[in-house]
């Protein structure tokens, strides 16, 4: 029998448990709100394990879904081709789910022996890497809907702790593999080039010229790669849409254009309120740290939006969070040259037990969008991520899973946005109502009468008369057979096989 060794350093092992527990409550925490059909975004979320399922299969990158089209999504994002690789060894939504919450925990262990070094001692890191995996920001990291940008947080950490590992030296292996962990995090979304550009200059100012440096030719060349790609699966539109502007254009010519409504979008209460979330867990300590500003591309993003940041737009901070961390470790490494080791540990002490406090009271980020039709208030209240009303399912949505087991796993099926994600583990799957496809190009249509189409964060639902037309049309067509109809669910099959 071979003996298992365990590390030397206790608070090591303290950190792993915390990994590992983070792991599987939270897995379970997302496989409860996918049984109760609860998704900020049901389109985004079934896209997005939809590309990772059908890359697994071996259909790289196509989603049916026709998110700005069936390639990708909106976003360059080949790190699609990593989870794929990983998902393959169960193709399950649940393993999707896994790998969402393993990733952001696994962020701890890098933390750790990044604080490690900077402290030379094993408890003050292991302070900040629980504080970390009680940090409010990275639970709605968990809660969006799974854009592979979310890895970067790991992905930094790694980085950031080969270089503090490689502070007085150069050496090749390590190079490497920094250059592996960068273009890693290039690859989770197009826009990550300008913080890798910003860790490039901040690394020059520190005169580590030759990681500095790759950095900076890494971000440009992938910038050159990236976004003509991009602009291509969006049409030729400007990203900057996202938060509201026609064009980067207009989003980088605001300040001296339109100084005034530049100064009252940045500072406005919701972007505020936002940040003090960010920040307040931290006690604010990032900010004596120069390291933290590597994120700037990632606030002005988050600061510069139009109307109110809202809830589904977590992933925003995902890049942020490993600058926030490191800044949080140099700022009291500089305290801790004018104090005693002893109020250092009771500095990081309070640090965590304002983590843990917050997991009690109003840790959401963001808010519901400006102009949005209200129609499940039941969402709208809870502002807590463990609000039971996310994870427990009502007779609404056990009869919807009656419905999904009534469809063969490989048939092509059309549904309403709500019920997407529970179906999105086959190769051909369509939204309803989306206009860019022909959405009844399927072998089975399931409808929700009560249909949403969006998640939590931008409620709206469908117009009764457009949903009772198609199923009266379908009715009257010989084409379609009615399997069953209960509550607020229809199924129809197509008598004649899949269309043509």
């Amino acid at each position: 029998m071979i003996p298992i060794r365990l590390p030397k350093d206790k608070w090591l092992i303290l950190v792993i448990a915390g990994i590992l527990i983070y792991t599987a409550v939270f897995t379970y925490l997302s496989i409860l709100r996918y049984d109760s059909f609860f998704s900020y975004e049901w389109e985004d979320q079934a896209t997005q394990h939809q590309l990772v399922w059908n890359t697994a299969h071996g259909r790289w990158f196509y989603n049916s879904i026709g998110v700005s089209g069936n390639f990708f999504s909106y976003h360059f994002q080949p790190f699609i081709l990593l989870q794929a690789l990983l998902y393959r060894i169960w193709p399950h939504i649940y393993t999707y789910f896994f790998l969402i919450s393993f990733g952001l925990a696994s962020g701890a262990l890098p933390l750790y022996l990044f604080a490690r070094k900077v402290f030379a001692s094993s408890v003050p890191a292991a302070l900040i890497a629980l504080s970390y995996l009680f940090y409010a920001p990275l639970f709605n990291l968990n809660f969006c809907d799974g854009d592979q940008v979310i890895f970067t947080v790991p992905l930094f950490f790694t980085a950031l702790y080969i270089l503090e590992k490689n502070l007085f030296c150069f050496r090749r292996r390590s190079f490497l593999s920094f250059l592996c962990v960068i273009t890693l995090a290039l690859s989770c979304k197009e826009h990550i080039a300008f913080t890798v550009l910003l860790l490039g200059a901040y690394l020059l100012l520190q005169k580590k010229y030759k990681w500095g440096a790759t950095c900076i030719i890494s971000s440009v060349a992938w910038l050159i790669i990236s976004m003509p790609v991009t602009l291509w699966l969006n049409h030729g539109q400007s990203l900057a849409r996202c938060i509201n502007y026609d064009s980067f254009k207009e989003l980088t010519l605001l300040p001296f254009t339109k100084p005034h409504e530049f100064i009252r979008t940045f500072f406005s209460a919701s972007h505020l309120e936002y940040f003090f979330k960010l920040s307040f867990p931290l006690a604010f300590l990032p900010f004596v740290s120069a390291v933290t500003f590597v994120s700037g591309a990632d606030i002005l993003l988050l600061l510069s939006g139009r109307g109110n940041i809202e809830y589904y737009q977590a992933y925003y901070i995902a890049p942020l969070i490993p600058f926030f961390f490191a800044g949080l470790v140099y700022s009291v490494k500089k305290i801790s040259n004018h104090v005693s080791g002893k109020a250092v540990k009771i500095i990081l002490v309070s640090i965590l037990f304002l983590n843990i406090l917050n997991l009690f009271g109003d840790n959401i980020l963001g808010g519901i969008g400006q102009k949005k039709v209200i129609y499940d208030n039941r969402f709208i209240h809870a502002r807590n991520i463990f609000d039971p009303v996310f994870y427990t399912m009502d007779e609404e949505d056990k009869l919807a899973w009656s419905f999904v087991a009534m469809i063969p796993d490989n048939a092509s099926v059309s549904a309403s946005g709500d019920l997407l994600v529970a179906l999105s583990s086959r190769e051909k799957l369509l939204e309803l109502f989306n206009d860019d496809c022909d959405y009844l190009d399927s072998e089975y249509v399931l409808i929700h009468t009560r249909y949403m189409g969006f998640g939590g964060g931008n409620y709206c639902h469908k117009e009764e008369k457009a949903v009772f037309g198609l199923i009266e049309k379908m009715q009257s067509d010989p084409s379609w057979l009615k399997l069953r109809e209960e509550g607020n669910f229809i199924l129809f099959k197509r008598r004649f096989g899949e269309k043509k």
